[in-house]
């Protein structure tokens, strides 16, 4: 192959405007210009990227606003939806109100009764009536009956009372009458 034949291959090989293009970029690269460009470029990302975020973050806000907004009206509308009903309830509760009351009943207060064999140990409080067939260790205050089966080591504060055969107080009996 000639000289002349070699270097055109070699010509074909890249665009004449490729050579120019790889010349002058190689040239460019680091050059003042280059650098220039760089710096303008990197500003111009810098402040348009910010941009995209706010656009992002103001839809967001937008449809927090929008929900917030469906949450009040709901609100509202449970708000109204409770202020009827309470109307109608008491509408309805307005003739029974009405009504005669009934005749006061006498409390009818069960007896408290300490089983035998229980001990118990500590200050016993009763509105009505106790009976002790176990054993007590500390105070009975009682506004109804004492009746006292077994051992009681303590006072007792009532208004009545009564005591088995064989029961022992190892303390003061105060008796108040019913008022």
């Amino acid at each position: 192959m000639s000289a002349m034949t070699h270097s055109l291959a070699k010509k074909m090989r890249k665009p004449a405007a490729m050579r120019v293009l790889a010349y002058r970029w190689h040239n460019y690269v680091g050059s003042v210009l280059f650098f220039k460009h760089l710096i303008l470029l990197t500003v111009l990302v810098l402040i348009i990227t910010p941009w995209f975020f706010v656009a992002d973050l103001t839809q967001k806000s937008n449809a927090a606003q929008g929900d917030a907004k469906r949450l009040e009206q709901t609100v509202a509308e449970l708000k109204t939806e409770l202020a009827e009903k309470t109307h109608a309830l008491e509408a309805a509760e307005a003739p029974a109100a009405e009504a005669p009351k009934a005749a006061p009943v006498a409390e009818n207060i069960p007896v408290t009764f300490l089983a035998p064999g229980t001990v118990l140990e500590g200050k016993l409080t009763v509105k009505g009536d106790v009976e002790i067939a176990g054993e007590l260790k500390g105070d009975v205050v009682s506004a109804g009956k004492v009746v006292v089966r077994n051992h009681v080591q303590g006072n007792i504060t009532t208004a009545t009372m009564t005591m088995a055969q064989g029961a022992v107080i190892g303390g003061t009996v105060t008796m108040k009458g019913k008022k």
